[in-house]
């Protein structure tokens, strides 16, 4: 069964009762409206996919360093370079964000486009896994501590100075947070 609704939204329900449903935003110009699709099925995992044509034709690339470490703090969409952000709602409550971001490297005109996955654990722990191999954990009590040092936002859900810690320098990273890059073969701790 399928359903198309006046404002441009639809769901599908297939036999197996699996739903797709796809909604937009509420922009004037359809060529600039947020979509966002759900996937779910009873007994799996929900999965969210939203897609932002504006910031898929921005192209963003981050910088080098703290300069750009708090950028996705309102929204991870503004990391991403294509537009593009999957999410999966595991049982456990944690969440899993997906999305490609370039990266400036250092030198003139260079840069890498990497996949990015940030773990959201129900504890309020953190894990960043970056396909070039590094892995970075910022548990809990670290970032209840940063907070604590920091902006003290809403612990969990307002909180963002963990992002210097997960999107900063490895090696300015503090003592309490955990990285590894496994193209390197090194542990920070």
């Amino acid at each position: 069964m399928k359903i198309e609704y006046t404002d441009g939204s639809t769901l599908i329900i297939f036999a197996d009762h699996t739903r797709i449903n796809t909604l937009k935003d509420k922009n004037d110009q359809e060529e600039s409206r947020v979509v966002m699709t759900y996937f779910e099925k009873e007994g799996y995992s929900t999965v969210k996919i939203t897609f932002d044509p504006v910031k898929a034709r921005s192209s963003t690339m981050i910088g080098l360093g703290g300069a750009d470490a708090l950028m996705g703090r309102d929204g991870i969409m503004e990391r991403s370079n294509g537009g593009l952000i999957s999410e999966v709602f595991l049982p456990d409550r944690s969440v899993v964000q997906t999305y490609f971001e370039k990266q400036e490297l250092a030198g003139v005109n260079r840069s890498s486009k990497s996949l990015i996955h940030l773990i959201k654990r129900d504890d309020y722990s953190v894990i960043k896994c970056r396909q070039d191999g590094e892995i970075v954990l910022v548990t809990a009590n670290e970032r209840a501590f940063l907070n604590s040092i920091g902006k003290q936002e809403e612990f969990g859900t307002q909180d963002y100075d963990y992002f210097f810690e997960i999107f900063g320098m490895p090696l300015e990273r503090r003592s309490g947070v955990y990285t590894c890059n496994l193209e390197q073969g090194r542990l920070w701790t």
